[in-house]
């Protein structure tokens, strides 16, 4: 094994000029890229547990709460899952405060079921079988995986589709603003492996006169219709969410002070729309 000077002193004449980069040629390069993988495994593990467990659903239930009354809503070793919860503060996944834990707005928002943007049923089948990672210098000695997806590609893209549909379905609506496929009409949409068909579903809500035909496997398909009338029952509460807003909405004047000029004429004045409880007052002028 070759002797390692992990600092060696830099000379005058070891300059870029002279003898190329110092850095690369006189001093090691930082091991953090090799711990970073190395740790990656560790940390994909700890976030497929807590997902397993189902700690950021139960945190969410709970609101913020000690190891001992979650390792029993849980009905799992509390040592055991002190070190998980430490893990994922560690891993900027959840908060503590004391011995206090508490989902924090990555929680919210990716980590739990009902999150706005839930990854939770993605996590577990993003890497793809498990077990061929574990076995992939095998694979790559004989040119096959120990589980091939293609032996029973029904069980791994079903869940699959379930797991990225979220994530996709927000993608291809947010790229309306930059490719700007509202603006064509009357689209034909030819989907080929469409999985949940997330791209498809995007295209004919921005343009009414639309058409797509989508092609998958027929258990794929079934489990599209699950993922559609889940997205109807979504548009209908966002739809009865923004009635309610809009039934609370109300036109109010701004109030300012004396010294603020104000004019006699209230066609002039701006009108501003502000959400609350109505509270009437007499004589008062907006600006």
């Amino acid at each position: 094994m070759a002797v390692d000077a992990p600092y060696p002193e830099l000379k005058k004449t070891h300059t870029m000029a002279h003898k190329g980069r110092p850095w690369t040629d006189y001093k090691p390069p930082p091991a953090a890229p090799v711990w970073s993988v190395i740790e990656g495994l560790g940390s994909y593990y700890i976030l497929l547990a807590a997902i397993e467990l189902d700690v950021f659903d139960t945190l969410e239930s709970t609101g913020p709460v000690g190891v001992e009354v979650l390792s029993k809503k849980l009905e799992v070793s509390q040592p055991h899952l002190q070190s998980l919860l430490d893990s994922l503060v560690a891993l900027g996944l959840l908060d503590q405060f004391v011995n206090i834990y508490e989902l924090n707005d990555t929680a919210k928002r990716y980590l739990t079921s009902d999150g706005p943007a839930s990854m939770a049923n993605l996590i577990p089948v993003a890497p793809g079988p498990h077990n061929n990672w574990s076995s992939l210098a095998e694979t790559i000695r004989n040119g096959s995986p120990s589980t091939p997806i293609d032996d029973d590609p029904v069980s791994f893209y079903v869940p699959l589709v379930e797991g990225t549909f979220t994530t996709m379905f927000r993608a291809a609506t947010r790229s309306d603003l930059k490719i700007r496929y509202s603006s064509l009409t009357d689209p034909h949409v030819l989907d080929i492996g469409a999985g949940g068909a997330p791209w498809a579903i995007a295209i004919l809500k921005a343009c009414p006169g639309a058409t797509a035909v989508i092609n998958d496997f027929s258990e794929v398909l079934k489990d599209m219709a699950k993922l559609k009338e889940d997205l109807n029952l979504n548009e209908k509460e966002t739809e009865e969410a923004l009635r309610l807003r809009d039934s609370k909405r109300m036109v109010v004047p701004n109030l300012l002070e004396d010294k603020v000029p104000i004019g006699k004429d209230e066609e002039e004045n701006l009108e501003v729309s502000i959400f609350g409880t109505r509270n009437e007052r007499k004589n008062w002028l907006s600006h």
